[in-house]
């Protein structure tokens, strides 16, 4: 089976890749980055490492979409939605 997954017109790389880190998925055409946030983000510690390399990442020039895992089982059309609207290209002039 192929790492590699489609949204729409979004392809996602699943564990790639970037600086330091594997991401869990990755669109390069849209530098965005989906990280799926299970139980054991819920510590200080561990929220403190979200934070630093969701930082990372932005200095890399990645948008960064973070999302539970449980909200991926339970509101897996909302994600996908959210998912669609926050990797749109920006139309701004």
């Amino acid at each position: 089976q192929s790492p590699n997954r489609q949204l729409g017109d979004l392809k996602f790389v699943r564990q790639a890749p970037v600086g330091d880190y594997f991401v869990d998925f990755l669109c390069r055409e849209r530098k965005v980055v989906v990280e799926l946030d299970g139980g054991t983000h819920s510590t200080d510690a561990e929220l403190a490492r979200d934070v630093a390399r969701s930082d990372e990442l932005s200095r890399r020039g990645y948008r960064v979409f973070r999302v539970s895992n449980a909200d991926v089982f339970e509101h897996m059309d909302e994600v996908l939605a959210a998912l669609l609207a926050f990797a749109a290209p920006d139309e701004a002039p």
